[in-house]
């Protein structure tokens, strides 16, 4: 009769090989994550040194320094005022504008839009130290203390000291890209914006100075040629991504660790395989940047999708498809500042320029009575007969007019 091994023996059994496959599942985790952990600190640390390499593009000051410094104290100087957001509705005209805070705030902290002056005017842009951009999220407010600025010195009829500062803000805008910071990339088409914005206004005033209309010629043509890359802020978002896990990884804690079940409650292995994916969809869009705009926003859409059918990136983040960027916003901004080298060529000369639409193959123009109507077809790629306005961002197509 065959001897029956006892109940202890067969448990003791389970247990040994449940202890060891749990014992090698960790041990393989463990070492995933610390390799994908590490792969992810080394691709930041490249990421940190690319945006860290000066640009060599021409610069339109000559003063000696950095430019850096002196936003700094545009920035530190603009954090002292209080109640910043009345000067939204004195820019934007609301009935309930306080005008007075307006003049009180330049009159106390106007030094802020005379740092922004300096910076624009320095020969260098070198990336800046961490001191340099701990005020930099108020930047919007030195900004709209300049645009302050310059709208009281049109009505005062300083037309050319106003231009120069709508100059000098699309200046920071570009030098935004510069900072050798990961979070700046993402003021720099709104900063560009908020400067066109008011050079179309500068453009449509009777009479400007032919001085001033050649200044802002120069200036939108060196900042066309050095525009901002895409690819390059596609990076530094890339790298803010980076540097948000690595804060997951380090300040997680036990809840942390138990959102991640998916990837043996490692947050090291989440981040990692999360910035993995990230590098990878932000790597392919990347090359959509060099792509005609229908094919490039087909081929985004695509790596979008396959973004939301990641289901596991949900412990991750809470970044979804949308954080992907389609590339529009720049090339809005790209086709917004040609259209303004168009218009200020045509207001000096009567020539229309000949440019690309970054939208579609080259701006499209009519030419009527000495008013010229220029336009980019816009996001759905389509000519409208230039149907549309300035902020078009759907159908229609993106325009200006002008007179001579």
């Amino acid at each position: 009769m065959t001897k029956r091994r006892p109940i202890w023996k067969i448990l003791a059994i389970i247990v040994g090989v449940l202890v060891v496959v749990a014992g090698s599942a960790a041990l393989w985790i463990r070492s995933a994550a610390d390799r994908k952990f590490l792969a992810m600190q080394d691709k930041l640390q490249a990421l940190a040194a690319e945006a860290r390499v000066p640009d060599g593009a021409p610069r339109p000051g000559s003063e000696p320094g950095n430019a850096w410094d002196d936003y700094a104290l545009a920035f530190t100087e603009a954090s002292k005022l209080k109640q910043p957001d009345k000067l939204i509705g004195i820019l934007a005209k609301t009935t309930n504008a306080d005008h007075a805070f307006g003049e009180a705030a330049l009159a106390a902290h106007g030094s802020a839009v005379d740092h922004l002056l300096r910076g624009t005017r320095r020969s260098r842009c070198l990336p800046a130290t961490s001191a340099a951009v701990r005020n930099l999220w108020h930047w919007e407010t030195a900004v709209r203390l300049a645009i302050l600025r310059a709208r009281n010195l049109m009505k005062e009829g300083k037309t050319a000291e106003a231009i120069e500062i709508h100059l000098a803000l699309c200046q920071l805008g570009k030098d935004f890209s510069d900072s050798g910071e990961s979070y700046p990339s993402g003021y720099v088409i709104p900063a560009l914006n908020r400067a066109f914005e008011e050079l179309r206004g500068d453009l449509s005033a009777p009479s400007i100075p032919p001085a001033a209309i050649e200044a802002i010629e120069s200036r939108l043509e060196l900042l066309d040629a050095a525009f901002p890359r895409n690819e390059k802020m596609r990076s530094q978002r890339l790298r803010w991504l980076g540097e948000h896990y690595s804060n997951v990884v380090q300040y997680s804690g036990l809840y942390g660790s138990m959102t991640c079940w998916r990837f043996g409650f490692s947050t090291r292995l989440m981040a990692g395989r999360a910035f993995e994916c990230w590098d990878h969809w932000y790597r392919r869009s990347a090359e959509t940047d060099r792509l005609p705009w229908l094919e490039a926003r087909a081929l985004t859409a695509g790596i979008r999708t396959e973004i939301d059918r990641t289901h596991f990136l949900n412990e991750a983040s809470d970044f979804g498809p949308g954080f992907l960027d389609d590339g529009s916003w720049h090339r809005s901004a790209q086709a917004h500042l040609r259209l303004l080298r168009t218009a200020v060529r045509y207001r000096r000369t009567g020539e229309v320029l000949d440019l690309d639409d970054p939208f579609g193959t080259k701006l499209l123009h009519q030419v009527n009575g000495g008013r010229l109507k220029v336009w980019s077809v816009g996001i759905d790629g389509v000519d409208q007969q230039g149907k549309g306005n300035w902020d078009s961002r759907v159908i229609e197509d993106v325009v200006l007019e002008i007179s001579r």
